[in-house]
């Protein structure tokens, strides 16, 4: 694992478990939308099936029909 990747996971870690403030929660959502799609736009809407055998894409961060994690 690169020391990059270690940093932002303690990060959103030590996020994660923390309450943030309005602003902080939406730096943190910013950031992972630039992960998931991309760009910092909110993609609530957002559903596809990509054929990648697990099931519709939906959400801002890709929760899958097919593998469960939609449905938790």
């Amino acid at each position: 694992m690169s020391i990059t990747k270690l940093i932002i996971g303690l990060t959103l870690s030590t996020l994660a478990a923390a309450e943030l403030s309005g602003c902080a929660k939406s730096i943190a959502l910013q950031i992972t939308n630039i992960y998931e799609n991309g760009d910092t736009n909110f993609h609530y809407d957002y559903c596809e099936n990509l054929h990648d055998g697990r099931g519709f894409t939906a959400g801002i961060v890709g929760y899958c029909t097919g593998t469960g994690d939609a449905w938790d």
